[in-house]
């Protein structure tokens, strides 16, 4: 089966309602580890040579997507890994077996979600196949604010496609380090190392995109295309901060992270034990997410009650009904 056989089966099904799993709140804590792509032991997906064997080795191909909310917003394209391409690994590895590697606990969790159109089920997927509408307002401000120096050490917490740390590669912004970490390890495997590959190398052309903004590239290089300076850690917040390469980080990204009232406490004990002491975190987030609580107002009063750092209101986006707002989290001494 083709890649575009596989989309069109997909289309034809219809794309499930997006729902939201709420399981009991005293679930197991996702172990940390950092995961690098070139020598993971779950590979992309084999090409196929020309007798018939499969390596693992060469070029990757991967289904581009330019990110729509983002085309009006800043100069350059930001790209991220065609969702349905996603998919369309995913199901192929159910027909190539042992060839691409042995199946793990969390590419069965994205194939449940995907199966069952699901966005979120607590402590088992944080929803990083989707693309958050939060994100988009954090890698408009991060790009447009300047905040990015070639000293800077950036960590994007939650970081699912990472559209704010996308954005600066594509836009070829210096910076000192980056680590992209995700709750998943299959979510950075399939959506946010792809994105990296992507976003390093050169926009596709305009003739090169299809109506849906996708483009197929071949990148020569493969996962060696990665820039040094990027790293990846998975697992839950409470059990990273070891497992982290820097002591300490200028920029603390996230987004749409916050909408948990067990997790929130979690996310931010990892951004006081990481953050430099002239730096600062930046989290984008709705006011107020309905049916699962949390929200920007929750998240303030959380930080304001440690008594350690300040939380002020810098960007505010009205659109789309709900109130979105991007925190900004600075030490007071």
């Amino acid at each position: 089966m083709s890649f575009l056989d596989f989309l069109s089966d997909l289309n034809k099904a219809g794309a499930a309602e997006p729902s939201v799993a709420v399981p009991d709140d005293h679930r197991p804590r996702q172990p940390a580890a950092r995961f690098d792509p070139r020598t993971a032991a779950v590979p992309m997906l084999p090409t196929v040579t020309e007798d018939g064997s499969h390596s693992l080795a060469g070029p990757l191909h991967l289904v581009g997507q330019v990110v729509p909310e983002l085309r009006s917003v800043v100069p350059v394209p930001v790209r991220r890994r065609h969702l349905s391409d996603v998919q369309f690994e995913i199901a192929s590895r159910d027909t190539m077996g042992d060839a691409a590697g042995p199946a793990d606990a969390d590419t069965e969790v994205l194939r449940t979600t995907i199966a069952m159109g699901t966005d979120l089920i607590k402590g088992v997927y944080e929803g990083g196949l989707k693309t958050w509408e939060c994100s988009v307002d954090l890698a408009a401000y991060v790009l447009n604010s300047g905040i990015v120096q070639p000293s800077t050490r950036i960590l994007e917490l939650g970081c699912g496609s990472a559209l704010p740390s996308m954005a600066l590669l594509a836009h070829r912004v210096p910076f000192a380090h980056l680590t992209l970490s995700d709750y998943n390890v299959q979510v950075l495997h399939l959506v946010t190392a792809p994105g990296v590959v992507l976003n390093a190398g050169p926009p596709p052309a305009d003739d090169e995109l299809d109506r849906d903004g996708a483009y197929e590239a071949e990148i020569a290089a493969g996962w060696d295309a990665i820039p040094e300076n990027v790293d990846f850690v998975s697992g839950d917040w409470s059990l990273m901060a070891e497992h982290l390469s820097q002591d300490r980080y200028d920029l603390v990204l996230t987004s749409e992270t916050i909408y948990d009232l067990v997790t929130a406490p979690r996310l931010l004990d990892l951004i006081e034990a990481k953050l430099a002491h002239t730096g600062r975190a930046l989290v984008a987030a709705k006011a107020v997410y309905f049916g699962v609580g949390g929200g920007t107002f929750e998240f303030n009063a959380l930080v304001s009650s440690r008594g350690k750092m300040r939380c002020s209101t810098v960007h505010v986006e009205t659109s789309g009904g709900v109130r979105r707002e991007i925190l900004e989290l600075t030490w007071l001494n």
